[in-house]
């Protein structure tokens, strides 16, 4: 009762009355209304927008920089009124947003010296911040907390209580910090290079890692395992020791699953793995059930998690070339009510999927009235052309798809002179844009179909002068990386195959 009377002695009627929050329901000014309507529906995308419809002016106007800045105080006064239980997806978001909400509160408290009323708020905000590994938040509360129990109010067994507690989180957060530096050197190195060589730094970087991981490793620590993890398989990605990839994995699906009450990011990402690493160890039952371990986490339809496993799973049935089930995922995706408000580059994707499998439809490999799901619609090539405009723009390799497409229709067709020009401006493409090593397969599959004109069409010629060219593609498999899977809708070796059918 005391910590509530305090807060009321506080917010007095004056101070309530000026305290400004922003909803729909809520008495703003004209201008209010206009700008939040105007951001809600999407017409105002930015300062020139809003300026503009507010003041008929540009967003240098001081008018409308002094409007903005009030705007903009309403709502972060708003965001202290959200019902945090209502909007969390998980226990551990609604504890994350009321633990600092509170926190923040204290500090206000502290600062109107009412210090031993926050600090009895911050032990118990403390309680569940420990529970679920806010670190941070815990440690600067067991600061203030050990410093008031050691000096303002001394009470010896709370003070050594709360200095072991301060030394424990200190170590951790210690701990997290260095661990966050191997995370982003990682990631940043498996992001933005699509070939890493195992150098001497990483090989440096791997020893210090492993020194870490063997004490950090001990810590019930949600986000200090997690980046942890994500290092170390990411190490183990660049080394392609697919055993201890599958290790490493395992191992935090083991720990996130005991995690219960936080949310499911960790063990999504780690099924996510693991499915991809028994995918690369040719486990294909294995992998895919594991993919569809991922439903677990509930993934929000549409989002690209939600996509990425469908496209793992499409890419199984693919390789066990159970194609009908192939195009039920196709199907399901296509026809599915959020496709329309997903992301155009992505939206392009499944379209290049279904250019394929309509292929399999045109060579008798599909046969869709004898699958129980909605059926795709009709597939038509311009219309197709016209749905990937920007991935036909693409000069990174990513639109050698589609030029794979198109050979594939014009053999169907027996547009034999279109072929012939296709052929030649691909011989330009595969020199001009295809050097790097990441692309050897494509590359070789495209000397794979040239040899199909140039030996006439003659299927024995074809098979002796592609012979080689197909020991290439055997000695360097599909790596299943989102870049592979994204030029491979069909991988080389099994497209080859069908292409040999048509022959």
């Amino acid at each position: 009762m005391e910590d509530i009377k305090a807060i009321i002695k506080l917010l007095t009627k004056q101070k309530i009355r000026q305290i400004e929050i922003l909803s729909e329901e809520s008495k703003m000014s004209e201008k209010s209304k206009k700008l939040y309507s105007g951001i809600k529906d999407g017409s105002i995308s930015n300062d020139d927008d809003a300026a503009q419809l507010l003041y008929n002016t540009d967003s240098k106007n001081a008018k409308y920089r002094v409007f903005k800045n009030r705007f903009k105080q309403r709502l972060i006064n708003t965001l202290f009124f959200i019902d945090i239980q209502a909007y969390g997806r998980s226990t551990y978001n609604k504890v994350l947003n009321r633990s600092y909400k509170n926190w923040a509160a204290t500090k206000i408290l502290m600062d109107k010296s009412m210090s031993k009323n926050a600090i009895s708020i911050m032990e118990t905000i403390l309680k569940s911040s420990l529970k679920y590994d806010l670190e941070e938040l815990s440690l600067l509360m067991v600061r203030d907390i050990k410093l008031h129990y050691g000096l303002y109010n001394y009470k010896k067994t709370k003070f050594q209580k709360y200095q072991l507690l301060y030394n424990n989180l200190t170590t951790i957060v210690e701990y997290k910090s260095q661990a966050e530096e191997y995370y982003i050197y990682f990631g940043h190195l498996i992001s933005t290079n699509k070939s890493i060589s195992y150098s001497s730094e990483i090989k440096l970087k791997e020893k210090s890692l492993l020194s870490l991981s063997k004490k950090a490793m001990k810590i019930d620590s949600y986000f200090l395992r997690y980046q942890l993890y994500m290092s170390l398989y990411i190490l183990y990605l660049i080394k392609k020791n697919l055993k201890q990839q599958l290790i490493i994995s395992q191992e935090a699906i083991k720990y996130f699953n005991s995690k219960k009450g936080f949310h499911n990011y960790g063990k999504g990402s780690f099924l996510q793995i693991n499915g991809l690493v028994q995918l690369g160890l040719g486990n294909f039952d294995e992998s895919l059930k594991t993919f569809y371990k991922c439903f677990e986490v509930k993934p929000i339809e549409g989002r690209l998690f939600w996509q990425s496993i469908h496209n793992y799973i499409f890419l199984i049935h693919v390789l066990k070339k159970d194609y009908n089930k192939a195009y039920e995922i196709l199907s399901y995706i296509l026809n599915h009510k959020t496709f329309k408000n997903i992301y155009n580059d992505f939206q392009q994707q499944w379209y290049l999927k279904h250019a394929f499998i309509y292929f399999l439809i045109r060579t008798g490999k599909i046969n869709p009235e004898e699958i129980e799901v909605q059926k795709l619609k009709s597939f038509r090539f311009n219309k197709f052309l016209n749905d990937t405009t920007t991935l036909s723009k693409d000069k990174r390799g990513f639109n050698i798809t589609i030029h794979v497409i198109q050979i594939l229709y014009f053999i169907m067709d027996e547009k034999y002179d279109e072929l012939l020009d296709k052929m030649t401006s691909l011989k330009q493409y595969s020199f001009r844009y295809l050097k790097a090593d990441e692309y050897l397969r494509s590359r070789t599959f495209i000397k794979m179909l040239i040899t199909i004109p140039e030996q006439s069409y003659n299927l024995k010629k074809i098979l002796k002068k592609t012979k080689s060219l197909q020991e290439i593609l055997s000695s360097h498999p599909m790596d299943y990386s989102e870049q592979a899977m994204s030029i491979e809708i069909i991988p080389y070796e099994q497209l080859w195959e069908e292409v040999l059918e048509l022959l």
